[in-house]
């Protein structure tokens, strides 16, 4: 969540025409106005579909692609614990907005993996998987490996590195496939995910617009203070 507060010197004032229902017409404006002026933001850093770099206080990021949900997933609340417009998109509206936001560390898959009712024991007690990674448009990719399709098509397996073996391509799809297997076998490389960097869509949205929501903001209650005292 990110607050842009507002300082104001008849808080007071404003407090106590809240409590007693008096129309803040001027001040609602505004808070739609800034709402406005922070979505157009927000969905302005993801409208890209090639990636649009974000700076920040930070430094800067791209985003490439994001759901629908988290293009529109924005939320605000005036006042939110004083004076303060706040400003998030949260794990109710979209499950990995804070990964997003706050990115992740690297962290091991093995054991997760090892869960599956798909893995296996060995003869020496350890579990393992054998898990087929299939390519499309196998051409370019047996090529690269084997410099020409046909040698591909006809090696069946060919290759072990690593725990890593070659299948024989589905010619008829044009397709070929690795098979990796996983174990937690001691001395076996675990799968690691890479983690996730932070790209805080959010914290350079407030940046970006933390001035003018201010100004915007005292603005609508300076002209309904203005008012209220007038037909006090």
């Amino acid at each position: 969540m990110y607050e842009i507060n507002i300082e104001s010197d008849d808080k007071g004032l404003l407090g106590a025409a809240v409590r007693a229902g008096a129309p803040l017409r001027e001040t609602q404006q505004a808070v739609k106005d800034s709402a406005l002026l922070l979505h157009r933001r927000f969905q302005w850093s993801l409208a890209d579909p090639g990636g649009r770099t974000v700076t920040y206080s930070g430094g800067s990021f791209i985003i490439h692609r994001v759901t629908g949900t988290y293009h529109g997933g924005i939320s605000t609340e005036w006042p939110f614990e004083g004076m303060t417009l706040a400003a998030w998109v949260g794990p109710k509206q979209v499950d990995y907005a804070p990964f997003l936001e706050r990115g992740i560390d690297a962290f091991d898959l093995t054991e997760a993996i090892l869960k599956s009712p798909k893995a296996k024991l060995s003869k020496s007690g350890h579990k393992y998987m054998v898990i087929p990674f299939w390519y499309k448009g196998g051409k370019a990719r047996a090529q690269a490996e084997y410099g020409d399709i046909e040698t591909a098509r006809k090696a069946g397996v060919v290759k072990s590195i690593g725990g890593e073996k070659a299948k024989k391509p589905r010619a008829h799809h044009n397709e070929w496939a690795t098979l990796r297997t996983v174990s937690n076998k001691p001395g076996v490389r675990h799968w690691w995910h890479p983690g996730i960097t932070p790209r805080p869509v959010g914290k350079a949205t407030k940046e970006f617009c933390a001035e003018q929501v201010k100004v915007l903001l005292k603005t609508g209650m300076a002209k309904d203070i203005a008012r209220i005292l007038r037909s006090s």
